[in-house]
């Protein structure tokens, strides 16, 4: 399993995340958010309206890793 975050640039809002490719996963996810058809709500809210720029997925060794 992979690990990954999540993190809103203009709030810092972190979200953790956990996929067998993260790679696969961070694609897929970007693909639902411009659709806005992303499964949280909440989440989907932000993003539409902020946008993309505000956002930037990091993969990490463990779930703690980007956090130092």
């Amino acid at each position: 399993m992979e690990h990954f975050i999540l993190r809103n640039l203009q709030t810092d809002k972190i979200r953790f995340y956990t996929a067998e490719n993260a790679e696969e996963e961070i694609v897929s996810m970007r693909f639902k958010l411009d659709l806005g058809i992303f499964p949280d709500k909440e989440l989907q809210e932000e993003y539409a309206k902020t946008g993309l720029e505000l956002y930037r997925f990091e993969i990490t060794d463990n779930e703690n890793e980007s956090l130092k």
